[in-house]
């Protein structure tokens, strides 16, 4: 009898082990069955965020459905590589068939486990190394570039100040690309256009988005993009104190649509499709494709631009669907990540 109370107790140790790794995990059960997908998802941020980590549980919870997935599970917080790596090692001891790491930040660790564990699926936001291959990896890549200088165009029509903002939190290729395809965009219809940009190093400190957002509207700036997590609060509580103060300025928000976070500063957001990327890569690796890399792009429809509301003139509407077609056509050249050092 005492063995069998100490053996529940080790189990039931082990399991309270794993739910507090390094984050809140979570179980989104799905309807189980032989042969289907044991999925876990380790996302950084809060699923509550109003942003990354939220649009990140939504594709969580619309890849639960699909008929190929048995289970699914997720642990969220977890923003540094080592924690990564933790809850990844407790995901493939858990029996997981597929660990998917949902920030850039975790590529390097993912891909070290991949070597190590070569009987599970990864997956990460990351590009494919140019001097390494894997035969259980996906990379889920994020082309967000074409968006921000679509976004930026919108940002040159609307100005009245002639000066525009970024703020954004970690610098990373992707989003310094960004950073310049924003200004390419707004160039191409201002050339005297000015495009202030911070980098604060953390996309979830609101303190460091309004320090920095604040200091651009104080240069003049009547516009600012914000790729940001948390940090986007930061970012409308800037905008909104001068909205109070007689100046209006637009924001454009980041991941989802983020109108009802700040209706009175919110112009639109560059809107992020997760559910679909997830859907894609997992229905290739349920099919038997266990290594790839697929992009999530304006041209690939997974990445666009939330509804204006009416805060947008309809030529100018009209003008921005005929760039986006040249972009989805590569017709217009701009900064990407491959070309950040």
């Amino acid at each position: 009898m005492k063995k069998r109370i100490l053996a529940m107790l080790l189990a039931a140790l082990l399991t309270l082990s794993l739910l507090t790794a390094c984050g809140t995990k979570g179980d989104t059960a799905a309807s189980g069955g032989e042969g289907k997908l044991k999925v876990a998802f380790i996302i950084p941020g809060s699923i509550s965020d109003g942003s990354f980590g939220t649009i990140s549980y939504q594709g969580v919870e619309a890849v639960k459905t699909e008929d190929y997935i048995g289970s699914t599970a997720y642990i969220e917080g977890v923003n540094s590589a080592t924690d990564a790596a933790k809850a990844a090692r407790d995901y493939v001891a858990a029996g997981y068939d597929v660990v998917w790491a949902q920030s850039g930040a975790h590529g390097a660790a993912i891909m070290e486990l991949a070597s190590e564990f070569p009987d599970t699926e990864f997956v990460a936001l990351a590009t494919p190394p140019s001097d390494q291959e894997f035969g259980n990896m996906w990379f889920s890549l994020t082309e967000c570039e074409s968006a921000y200088y679509l976004v930026d165009a919108l940002a040159a029509y609307t100005t009245k100040t002639g000066v525009v903002g970024y703020v954004c939190g970690r610098e990373n290729p992707l989003y310094v690309a960004c950073s310049k395809a924003y200004e390419e965009g707004a160039k191409s219809v201002n050339p005297d256009i000015r495009v202030l940009t911070a980098f604060t190093g953390d996309f979830n400190d609101p303190i460091k988005a309004k320090e920095a957002a604040v200091s651009q509207i104080e240069a003049g700036a009547d516009l600012l993009v914000g790729i940001q997590s948390l940090g986007m609060t930061g970012v409308f509580a800037a905008a909104e104190e001068s909205l109070a103060a007689g100046n209006k300025v637009w924001v454009v928000g980041k991941d989802v649509d983020q109108y009802d976070q700040s209706p009175d500063t919110v112009l639109t957001s560059v809107v992020f499709d997760y559910g679909a990327a997830m859907k894609n890569i997992l229905s290739q690796i349920a099919q038997g494709n266990m290594a790839g890399s697929m992009p999530q792009s304006l041209e690939k429809g997974s990445v666009g631009l939330a509804d204006f509301r009416g805060n947008v003139a309809q030529d100018v509407a009209e003008k921005l669907e005929a760039l986006k077609a040249q972009l989805i056509a590569g017709e217009i050249d701009y900064t990407t990540q491959y070309e950040i050092g």
